[in-house]
């Protein structure tokens, strides 16, 4: 699979061997040095807190649409997840799949489903700006 490819179900894994980084939908071994599976880039439990604060700030308003949830969501993501970045397809991955996760067993909310179009919007518009080594960089025009 591309690492540009704009599957947000497409997990960011990286080799604990050799630190090569790439995207699959499933357990694969590393594609470069063919001796470890791939661990997925998560959020640690800390962040994973910061980010179900954060949609319970966000779960306070009543509407879910248009450009104004955009930057709802900045802000509230920026107040209480001082880590993420909106331009860093690996956190906003990393949120949609937590989310996901989350959500596993029931229908999301509507601040929740929101949310996670967003978290998708903002990866599907910055997947390109990640390198061959999967690291991400600022585009610059």
């Amino acid at each position: 699979m591309n690492i540009h490819d704009t599957n947000i179900a497409a997990h960011f894994v990286t080799c604990l061997l050799c630190q090569h980084n790439w995207r699959t939908t499933n357990a694969t071994r590393c594609p470069l040095c063919a001796q470890a599976y791939g661990v997925p880039f998560q959020l640690d439990p800390l962040r994973v807190s910061e980010l179900m604060d954060a949609m319970r700030v966000f779960q306070d308003e009543n509407e879910y649409k248009g450009e104004e949830d955009v930057m709802r969501l900045a802000l509230t993501m920026e107040d209480n997840c001082p880590w993420f970045n909106d331009e860093d397809p690996w956190y906003s991955q990393a949120c949609w799949m937590h989310l996901r996760e989350f959500l596993r067993d029931e229908p999301p909310t509507p601040h929740v489903s929101r949310a996670m179009e967003i978290f998708e919007i903002q990866f599907r518009e910055t997947i390109m700006n990640v390198d061959e080594r999967g690291e991400y960089f600022l585009a610059r025009g």
